[in-house]
């Protein structure tokens, strides 16, 4: 299961989840009830370097 969210600094986050199988969903699923403290957010974002787009969209 591939899962990925934009940056929560830009305000939101917008998760986007794919399953090759059932099965795999169930972590997705799971991570609805996941809270983070502020500190596990700022340990996860300190190191996220924006880059450029690259390719089509």
């Amino acid at each position: 299961m591939r899962a990925t969210a934009n940056n929560a600094r830009s305000g939101g986050t917008c998760p986007a989840t794919s399953a090759a199988a059932a099965t795999d969903a169930v972590g997705a699923v799971a991570a609805v009830d996941l809270h983070l403290t502020d500190d596990e957010v700022a340990a996860l974002q300190d190191p996220y370097v924006p880059h450029p787009v690259a390719g089509r969209m």
